[in-house]
């Protein structure tokens, strides 16, 4: 499991053949995220290996 914020990496990595479940979080921001923080938690634990989850803004 990758937790990241790069939400540049799918364009910078060839991520096909990676056996690694991958989240994209919108912003660093701690209070935007924590108003988010259950829906996050659901995405980490569906997360299966060669999968990119990503959550396009903040307010999700």
């Amino acid at each position: 499991m990758l937790l990241t914020t790069d939400r540049q990496l799918r364009h910078q990595q060839n991520l096909a053949r990676r056996k690694v479940a991958i989240v994209v979080l919108p912003t660093t921001s701690w209070p935007k995220l924590k108003a988010v923080a259950s829906r996050i938690a659901e995405a980490i634990a569906s997360a299966e290996a060669g999968t990119v989850t990503e959550f396009s803004d903040p307010g999700i």
